[in-house]
């Protein structure tokens, strides 16, 4: 192999990190458009949603033969800087406690559809193009994590993690 062929191959251009953005769509009872495109703008970290195929093992004459099972979706993480309003941290407390109250140990809601959502996940090219979409298809909280103190920690800001559980990501390449 040589340089050229290394050219070659990333003609399109290389994706850089940090090119991304997410829209954790929230239900209205919880969360405005404005909230939403604050918790764009405020996600700091995350991934793309990893899938997994399972495996069914067959045994055939002495040895085990893998076949392809079923996919299933793993959780989606992302990392959120915490702002003095906590509108986006609230939004998401609110929306987890209407799904099982903390006190209360009921649901606001009996209708699957009042309490989940679909999520976009895009990575962007140089120039903010969406080059890749992916959408978690009836996702909701799992944890709305702790922000951590620290009063030696002077010049430094706040940020929690939130997971989500979905359904399914749909994408260019699914079917």
């Amino acid at each position: 192999m040589s340089v050229q062929d290394l050219k070659n191959a990333v003609k399109s251009g290389l994706y850089r990190n940090h090119k991304w953005r997410v829209f954790l769509n929230f239900p209205e009872f919880a969360g405005t458009a404005d909230v939403v495109k604050q918790a764009s703008v405020l996600a700091r970290t995350s991934k793309t949603p990893p899938s997994t195929m399972g495996v069914i093992e067959v045994p055939f004459e002495g040895r085990t033969v893998p076949i392809p099972g079923d996919r299933s979706f793993e959780e989606f993480a992302v990392t959120i800087l915490a702002t003095n309003d906590m509108r986006v941290r609230n939004t998401l407390e609110i929306w987890s406690e209407a799904m099982n109250g903390s006190e209360s140990n009921t649901t606001t809601s009996l209708n699957y559809a009042d309490l989940v959502r679909d999520h976009t996940f895009q990575l962007l090219d140089i120039n903010d193009n969406v080059v890749k979409e992916y959408t978690l298809q009836d996702a909701w909280p799992t944890l709305v994590d702790g922000i951590d103190t620290d009063r030696g920690s002077m010049d430094s800001s706040s940020e929690f993690n939130v997971t989500f559980r979905y359904l399914q990501a749909k994408t260019n390449t699914t079917r």
